[in-house]
Order: structure tokens, then C-alpha cells, then sequence
């Protein structure tokens, strides 16, 4: 992921899986940052949204979470599954 950043910085969907690497790993403020990176680059990605909610649910940040689980269940094209398997793997 790292190399793939490194070869096109624009590229929302390495930042995106590299915060899911980040998240399973317990680090929580850099999944938090890449997180924010994907989110820059494709502001209106649900999948991106819903695994930030969760990356801010394991920070405490409950209410922004919910906000955002919200804003992005409005949007066509996101994934449950994909935000289901991270909270089962990262209680």
C-alpha cells in the first residue's frame, strides 16, 4: 500500500485499505488519517464514511460516528458487509 501511495498519491482507494490495515493493527489516529486522505480525494465515497464511523467509534467519538454512519447510509453504492467484518475483527 505503501508503494502503491508512493506511485499514484491520488489514489483514494490505498489510503482507504491502508486504514483498514492501520485499524486491525490498534492504530487507530493513523487509520484515522488515511481515512481522512481517502475522504479528500473522493469526498462522497459511503464506504470510506462508514469505515471512518467506525474508526471513531474505537476513539469514543460516538456522536460524530453515528452522524456520519448516517450521511453515508443516504448515499448509492456502500458496502455493510465491508463496515460488518471490520467491527467483527475490531470489537
Amino acid at each position: 500500500l505503501f508503494k502503491a501511495i508512493s506511485i499514484d498519491s491520488t489514489y483514494h482507494k490505498a489510503y482507504h485499505n491502508r486504514a483498514l490495515v492501520f485499524l486491525a493493527m490498534g492504530y487507530e489516529r493513523e487509520a484515522l488519517s488515511n481515512i481522512n486522505r481517502a475522504l479528500e480525494l473522493k469526498a462522497d465515497d459511503p464506504n470510506a464514511m462508514r469505515l471512518k464511523s467506525v474508526i471513531l467509534e474505537s476513539l469514543g467519538r460516538m456522536e460524530e460516528a453515528r452522524a456520519l454512519r448516517e450521511r453515508a447510509a443516504r448515499l448509492p453504492g456502500a458496502s455493510r458487509t465491508e463496515v460488518f467484518s471490520i467491527k467483527r475483527a475490531h470489537p
